[in-house]
């Protein structure tokens, strides 16, 4: 990926940039328009080094002059005519006049040739006032005046076209900034003092529940993917609501337009504007949201899974315009008669191949696919993005020429695709080339040690590995793990005495003074000094992988395998379940997993797993660290009474809980809800993480 980002940048480099319609220099649109309306008057006549067949500019330059643009600046007549026409039209300062000369008067939409003259010494060719009033049959050969019946229409038309431009442009920006901004709103009000305790009284009603029953990992029936919570749902809800307005609001019309005849046809070409600038504008949210290196990820602490839904909402949104805009330019070139001419130019083809490029993405995107398989999802996913930003690109570069300032949006998406890129690699490299030890935990579950690995023992840590010798023809493919420190799972229990077998799948009591009693009794002086010669690891990571129908099923036992490592990443925020009284650790299968470190992470924690019987090897593999849990609920083959245990620590006297869950989708969602029903009821305040790699 980022050898195309640097292909296309270097592509880019021989066009010139250009800012943002309306914002930046006066060289971008058609200001000053009396100056440009006096151009595009006298423009389309024939000058004595004229010559038949030049057409100039791109799809949008509407100037059918039959001269270019060295012929224009060494032609005295035309010079004079134009500076004439300027000096009884235009009332601006003589800098602005004179800059746009110097940049716009010999033609637009080509190779640009400097005039001989400037606007002064132009104007002080005309000695006397002309009286001839130019025709379209004539030759300009002297001095004429500008048909003013032309001049008006001329500049109506380019008054209401650099309007719109400046309005969508303004709209997108406004677009982007709040898919950028309101996550760091909404994060930054929570550190104000009198907002925090209304977070808290909300996130049982707004942040937590999911907007269909209580469905919010499982998926929904019909391809429907996975429900939003309220607050995600309220951000798509903004996103949607503000592109609907800002498509529908403040339209205005010149006729007769010299760009498109009719009012109809006028309006329908600025709808077709509007939808591919607005496209444009959030191309940068929707590669954003989906990068692993997302910088809101550490300025928010929101989950990279919450990123990911909102990614897929905002594609969506993107993917919907650009395909609106694809049909009404049909409708529109269709009713303009110039449909099949512009069937087979560069620009209308490229734009094709992006439109077809983002609705495959629509359908190798379900949520059906991706589980049916995800190598084939993420490989096609990647390559519709190139054809998304190639197509993007070369359609604007041949309608445009110049590229009118829309080449920014594109800028701002090449750069944080290819910056997520980048990082990856760097990452890759500063873990270094890596060997991982396979051993077969059961049937369907195996563990992988990876050494000389130090990411510290936090909780929430993600890795992406990659394992290039077991598919060496797509040595690419990768997915996330939970991490555990090798550590953990090897150092043995010195504070709590061990227990037994059957004891570990005993619950403590859920009251606080019983805990207290525990830690008591257990505070006797004693010395203990570990020795290098106990061989326990102080580096190394473990990852324990469930085989599926992907690469996965190829990981052999008593293997040594050729590892690469992305990461770490943040997975779910920490903060909030660290700064609690009581934290809550529930957990079913191979969750275990993402749940494990907080074991060492927080002084008071009750762990509840549910596992089948068949995945008891993996509590034997994890024993060493159970023993060292106080309170817990271990159930083999039997689920876990999720509902019961909240009641349990919410009647204890805790007054702030965070509950961490993992696991299958059913338990995920069931544990959401129900942590949201006796939030409600304010026995003692909540905080919840659901670690789901449902992406």
């Amino acid at each position: 990926m980022g050898l195309l980002t640097s292909v296309l940048v270097a592509a880019s480099a021989s066009v010139p940039v250009a800012g943002l319609q309306g914002f930046g220099d006066q060289s971008t649109g058609y200001f000053p328009y009396c100056a440009t309306a006096c151009n595009r008057a006298l423009g389309s006549n024939y000058l004595s080094c004229s010559f038949d067949g030049y057409v100039p500019g791109g799809m949008m330059d509407s100037d059918s002059a039959s001269a270019t643009p060295a012929c224009r600046g060494s032609n005295m007549p035309f010079l004079s005519s134009l500076a004439y026409c300027i000096s009884t039209h235009c009332n601006y300062d003589m800098g602005i006049i004179e800059t746009w000369w110097a940049a716009k008067s010999t033609g637009s939409g080509g190779a640009f040739e400097p005039p001989r003259w400037s606007y002064q010494e132009a104007l002080m060719n005309v000695t006397i006032a002309p009286t001839h009033t130019i025709t379209a049959k004539d030759n300009l050969t002297s001095t004429m005046l500008a048909n003013e019946t032309n001049y008006r229409n001329q500049y109506g038309t380019l008054f209401m076209v650099d309007r719109e431009e400046f309005l969508h442009e303004k709209y997108g920006l406004v677009l982007l900034m709040v898919g950028f901004g309101t996550p760091l709103l909404a994060t930054w009000l929570g550190y104000l003092p009198f907002v925090s305790p209304l977070i808290y009284k909300l996130k049982p009603y707004i942040i937590w529940p999911s907007t269909i029953g209580s469905c919010r990992i499982r998926q929904l029936p019909f391809l429907g993917g996975t429900a939003l919570t309220r607050g995600q749902a309220l951000y798509v809800f903004v996103m949607v609501v503000l592109t609907v307005v800002f498509m529908a609001v403040h339209y205005e019309s010149y006729q007769p337009n010299l760009w498109y005849p009719g009012l109809s046809v006028e309006l329908m070409a600025y709808v077709v504007w509007r939808t591919g600038c607005y496209s444009l504008a959030l191309l940068p949210v929707v590669f954003l949201f989906s990068a692993r290196n997302n910088t809101l990820l550490w300025l928010t602490h929101w989950s990279h899974e919450t990123y990911i839904l909102l990614h897929r909402w905002v594609a969506r949104i993107f993917a919907l315009l650009v395909i609106i805009h694809s049909i009404l330019s049909i409708v529109y070139y269709v009713k303009d008669g110039n449909y099949d001419v512009n069937l087979v130019e560069a620009w209308w083809i490229w734009g094709c191949v992006g439109t077809v490029a983002i609705s495959a993405m629509l359908i190798t995107a379900t949520s059906w696919m991706r589980r049916f398989s995800y190598e084939f999802f993420l490989i096609s996913h990647i390559v519709l993005a190139v054809f998304v930003l190639a197509g993007t690109w070369y359609h604007l570069f041949y309608l445009y020429l110049n590229m009118s300032g829309y080449e920014q949006w594109l800028y701002v998406a090449f750069g944080v695709w290819g910056l997520d890129r980048l990082f990856r690699v760097f990452r890759i490299l500063k873990n270094g080339i890596k060997r991982a030890r396979i051993i077969n935990i059961s049937d369907d579950i195996v563990r992988i040690d990876i050494d000389n690995i130090h990411w510290g023992f936090q909780p929430g840590k993600v890795v992406y590995a990659y394992f290039p010798t077991l598919q060496p023809l797509r040595p690419w493919e990768n997915h996330p793990f939970s991490v555990l420190p090798t550590a953990m799972l090897e150092r043995s229990n010195a504070v709590a005495p061990a227990l037994d077998k059957d004891s570990s799948s005993s619950h403590g009591s859920g009251c606080q003074d019983d805990i207290e009693k525990t830690v008591v009794s257990q505070q006797k002086p004693v010395k203990q000094v570990a020795s290098a010669s106990e061989h326990q690891p102080t580096a190394g990571i473990t990852l324990y992988i469930r085989k599926s129908t992907g690469f996965t099923k190829a990981l052999a036992a008593g293997t040594s395998i050729l590892t690469l490592l992305d990461g770490p990443y943040p997975g779910n925020p920490i903060a909030p379940i660290s700064q609690c009284d009581r934290v809550l650790l529930v957990c079913g299968g191979i969750g275990i997993t993402a749940i494990l470190p907080w074991v060492d992470s927080h002084p008071n924690v009750k762990l509840a797993w549910s596992v089948k019987e068949s995945a008891l090897p993996l509590v034997d593999s994890v024993r060493k660290v159970l023993d060292r849990v106080v309170e817990k609920d271990v159930r083999i083959g039997h689920r876990l009474d999720i509902e019961d245990l909240l009641m349990e620590e919410s009647q204890a006297g805790w007054k702030r809980i965070g509950v961490v869950v993992c696991g299958p989708d059913g338990m995920c969602d069931d544990t959401r809800a129900l942590v949201t029903e006796v939030a409600k009821r304010g026995e003692a305040q909540f905080e919840l993480e659901v670690h789901a790699y449902s992406w």
